[in-house]
């Protein structure tokens, strides 16, 4: 097995043999008897430890101890300073100066081994728990996500943000806050839900937060985990915190994609279903009235087919603006595809609001469009269905509507009709 080395600078050499043979089955001893020799050996081994006289041949121990401070390779080697005589201010100078011991001549072998297993045993450990706190440092730095050491209350005890950008507030504005203190109160209460989870089950995952930053809001997923503890301390909980944003808009893009009509930016039929049968609902729980109106543009085709079809679309995107922006903000217009929009109407209280909303609406698009110098002309038919009076369900309601629209059609175009059973049926 390999020796571990040691070096003792003393100028005073007649206790070299017996060190030696002290030390021989464990450690190897390097001697040296002036200052100059013990900084050689000291670049060329860097031992474990060393063993330094305070009173040097044409030096001090002092001296010594302060030019090995200025080389960074062997700044950090324990010293166990030496003296021939008990001298207490000088041990506690050398204390103050960083050695790690000291000890009086005349060595007690017992004494002596104990010293330096301890010191050498100690060195060891602070080596291996340097060795491994930068693997855990390397460890977290790989990590992209958020760390947080929390209690049970939610308050934050540590910090480690690769990131700092994605903190709510700087690292020394959490420490020893609540969450209930930095967090937004739907985020808080979440992160709080997942500590009461971990604390039930050891673990909680996949609950997410959303957070407004300098940047723009931001999404994280929450994995929460316990700490294992003693028995007697008071649990703690680490929560890991994932940047999702990225995710998230895609989700989001996808979703409103999926809802979206790609050309006028309005609910599509899918979605405007969803909207109005959620309305219906509330329209039921609450005892109100809705409106739906089936909108179809009379002269669009002509116009699509004589100016082109990038002209029809901005024709169709300033037919969605002009039924959009005489609404109410809990209104909602639809695309149904092509040249025919729905408009469901919230809060109706008779056919004849709901009449003068249509009215606004046809008014709207009969006004000339502009498109590359061009004024085309539009107008469009209207087909008003009523809640509860003419069907139940948002089917029921759309099939009365598109009557209604036809019957505006058949008498002449540019109309607004409310259903009627007895004159709808074509």
């Amino acid at each position: 097995m390999e020796k571990t080395e040691i070096l003792v600078v003393d100028g005073d050499t007649t206790s070299s043999r017996e060190m030696a043979d002290w030390f021989g089955e464990t450690y190897e001893v390097l001697w040296a008897s002036t200052e100059a020799e013990g900084l050689d050996l000291a670049r060329t081994t860097r031992p474990a430890l060393m063993l330094v006289n305070h009173a040097l041949p044409s030096s001090s121990g002092f001296d010594f101890l302060e030019h090995l401070k200025q080389n960074p390779r062997l700044r950090d080697i324990p010293i166990i300073f030496v003296f021939d005589q008990k001298e207490v201010e000088q041990e506690a100078l050398a204390l103050d100066l960083g050695v790690a011991d000291t000890i009086t001549k005349p060595y007690h072998p017992r004494l002596l081994a104990r010293r330096v297993s301890n010191v050498v045993s100690r060195e060891m450990l602070r080596t291996e728990l340097g060795r491994r706190e930068a693997e855990w440092r390397a460890m977290l730095n790989a990590v992209p996500d958020l760390m947080f050491r929390l209690d049970r209350r939610g308050t934050y005890l540590s910090v480690f943000a690769r990131n700092p950008e994605l903190l709510k507030r700087p690292k020394r504005q959490l420490l020893s806050r609540n969450v209930k203190d930095v967090l937004p109160p739907e985020a808080a209460e979440m992160t709080l839900a997942a500590i009461a989870e971990a604390a039930e089950s050891g673990a909680s995952y996949g609950r997410e937060i959303e957070l407004r930053l300098p940047d723009g809001n931001h999404w994280f997923e929450l994995s929460m985990a316990r700490a294992d503890v003693g028995q007697e301390a008071e649990p703690t909980f680490i929560l890991l915190s994932r940047d999702i944003t990225l995710r998230k808009r895609a989700e989001l893009e996808i979703t409103r994609l999926a809802r979206q009509d790609a050309l006028t930016g309005l609910p599509n039929r899918g979605y405007f279903i969803e909207l109005s049968e959620r309305s219906l609902a509330m329209a039921q729980r609450c005892n109100v009235g809705l409106a739906l109106l089936y909108i179809d543009l009379d002269k669009f085709k002509p116009i699509n087919d004589t100016h082109g079809h990038q002209t029809g679309d901005l024709v169709l995107k300033e037919a969605a603006l002009r039924m959009r922006s005489g609404l109410r903000s809990s209104d909602t217009v639809g695309s149904m595809g092509g040249d025919e929009f729905m408009i469901l109407l919230t809060d109706v209280e008779s056919a004849e609001s709901a009449f003068q909303v249509a009215e606004k609406v046809r008014g709207r698009l009969e006004e000339p469009i502009l498109v590359d110098g061009k004024s085309l002309d539009l107008s469009c038919s209207v087909g008003i269905a009523l809640y509860p009076d003419h069907a139940p369900t948002f089917q029921g309601l759309s099939h009365c509507a598109d009557l209604a629209m036809y019957a505006a059609k058949r008498e002449g175009r540019n109309a607004v009709k409310v259903f009627e059973a007895e004159t709808s049926e074509p």
